[in-house]
């Protein structure tokens, strides 16, 4: 037998082939991952939110995180679906919100243990045109708002004060690369709280009058200022101070 033929026999035997004249480029190439995109089935749909809200042909929804189905909606308030999802969350939990521009028509309350994310300066709350509302309440404990930016839409509300992040008698609460412009009054106040962390805030073009700050640290009858955190903030072009001190 040709020399050549025994090695290719010998490798054959070697890897369990069968037969006296085996060809290595007929063994079998190894298989790679596809890359075409697999489908998943909404009904299978999983995320860390408790609740995804999304905007979609003007009207808005919310899914479920860990069922994938449309548990609210459709709406043309985006507060409506906010509000019904954190009325669902008594416990608290996480509601997600989708990029895109969500029109405010009445304050949205966040309570005890929600978290509210966005996915950054594309993810926005705006409010109406007549609204004559803040934008977002927070009142309670380890609250988190996170991700996201507020339009206060000022030069279109008749009434005050209009803020863009109230927080009152917080305890422990975050507010963190959030985005405010264009409130009326305020863009963020803190009202009668402690241990809460404003972090990379960006605060801009808010207030219409010399009693209008960018953001106010407000003691009133509760606290005085008890171990707050103020880190990576930029306050611009305000109508009365960028930082106040009530």
């Amino acid at each position: 037998m040709h020399p050549r033929r025994r090695l290719l026999k010998r490798i054959g035997a070697s890897l369990g082939l069968v037969g006296s004249s085996v060809l290595l480029s007929k063994i079998t190439p190894p298989i790679y991952a596809q890359s075409t995109p697999i489908e998943i089935e909404p009904g299978s749909f999983v995320s860390p939110a408790d609740y995804i809200v999304f905007e979609e042909n003007g009207k808005y929804y919310a899914k479920n995180g860990k069922t994938g189905e449309v548990d609210f909606g459709p709406e043309t308030d985006a507060s409506t679906v906010v509000e019904d999802v954190i009325s669902a969350l008594a416990e608290g939990g996480h509601v997600h919100l989708a990029r895109g521009e969500y029109i405010v028509t009445s304050r949205i309350d966040l309570s005890d243990k929600i978290m509210l994310t966005g996915e950054g300066p594309s993810t926005i709350l705006k409010l109406a045109d007549g609204a004559n509302c803040t934008v977002l309440y927070v009142n309670g404990e380890n609250i988190v708002v996170k991700n996201l930016a507020i339009d206060g839409n000022k030069e279109n509300q008749t009434a005050e004060p209009i803020r863009g992040v109230h927080m009152i008698g917080c305890t422990d609460c975050i507010v963190e690369n959030v985005f405010v412009k264009n409130a009326k009054d305020r863009g963020v106040e803190l009202d009668g709280s402690e241990g809460c962390i404003l972090k990379k805030l960006v605060i801009t073009d808010c207030g219409l009058e010399n009693s209008d700050h960018g953001l106010m640290l407000w003691s009133g009858d509760k606290t005085v200022y008890r171990g707050h955190v103020i880190d990576g903030l930029v306050v611009k072009r305000t109508a009365a101070n960028d930082i106040d001190l009530g």
